[in-house]
């Protein structure tokens, strides 16, 4: 069986419209007068729907997916595919979603696990990739198609050692301490940035940000609720010696981004799976299985 990779597809779709071209430039001065602007416009038109028919082919057969900070959440299959870990965490949750939403558009494509930044970098600046879970922001909007949101947002607060605590109140009490510990290129470090800190401390994963925490090499750093509960378990930190704060720090809704030149046809089947998994309660369904903890469930 031959095997149609992007490259082949896009000659074989140049070398088609090539071909048409010139047996309408051959056979034009053959064509009465009055059907010549027809044809014409049936040129354009058949290039037109070939160029998109293909595209739409490689986009949805190629997309590459990947995700972040959920490598304590996941585990590999007997198949070698990345699946969450029951009642693991958000992130498990958001890893099985997204295969479910792969069953219902009908595709299976490997999910990589990334560092934050290089996983936005990629989906912002390279064709067919898939990447999530990621916070739909102004900065963002353009650069990224968005399907989504995979849940209902929340607030992130800013968290401090209790045997450290800061006293901060609001966002510029939290701007007048030394430094707070960020995930590189996240909502976060975008967020406050525009809003004026100059004390974020960028790190490459919530898990070293919270051990920055522990050994108060910063003072805060910013996360969800469950987020943090997630990382606590993660590193083994004492949930008694992190406090949260009262002061909001972002608030997030997450998505699913593809990149630009993945068609719209394609980002709107995946939205439209995305609705038809809630719909169905097959969302419910994932989200007790994966996102809530065992404790919670009792």
């Amino acid at each position: 069986m031959t095997r149609f990779t992007s490259a082949t597809l896009r000659v074989r779709t140049w070398n088609t419209e090539l071909n048409f071209r010139n047996t309408m430039q051959q056979f034009l001065p053959a064509i009465p007068v009055p059907w010549r602007a027809a044809a014409r416009s049936l040129h354009i038109v058949l290039t037109a729907w070939l160029t998109l028919l293909v595209a739409s082919t490689v986009s949805a057969a190629e997309i590459k997916f990947s995700t972040h900070s959920s490598e304590r959440e996941t585990t590999l299959d007997a198949k070698g595919e990345v699946r969450g870990i029951e009642h693991g965490g958000k992130r498990a949750f958001y890893v099985e979603l997204v295969r479910e939403l792969m069953d219902v558009v009908g595709t299976r494509s490997a999910i990589e696990h990334v560092p934050f930044a290089r996983g936005l970098l990629r989906v912002q600046s390279e064709d067919n990739h898939a990447f999530f879970y990621v916070v739909r922001t102004p900065d963002r909007e353009s650069t990224i198609k968005w399907v989504g949101p995979l849940d209902q947002g929340g607030f992130s607060y800013f968290y401090e050692m209790a045997s450290a605590r800061t006293g901060i109140k609001t966002l510029e009490d939290a701007k007048a301490v030394e430094s707070i510990a960020v995930l590189r290129a996240s909502v976060h470090e975008t967020t406050l940035t525009a809003l004026g800190f100059k004390n974020l401390y960028p790190v490459n994963s919530y898990a070293s940000a919270l051990l920055m925490l522990q050994k108060k090499r910063v003072n805060l750093t910013p996360s969800g609720i469950e987020g943090m509960r997630d990382r606590l378990r993660e590193t083994g930190v004492p949930p008694e010696d992190v406090v949260q704060t009262p002061v909001v720090a972002t608030e997030t809704v997450g998505y699913l981004g593809f990149s630009k030149n993945v068609p719209d046809a394609v980002v709107a089947k995946w939205q439209a799976a995305l609705n038809q998994v809630r719909k169905s309660g097959r969302y419910d369904q994932i989200y007790k299985r994966y996102y809530v903890s065992a404790s919670a469930k009792r």
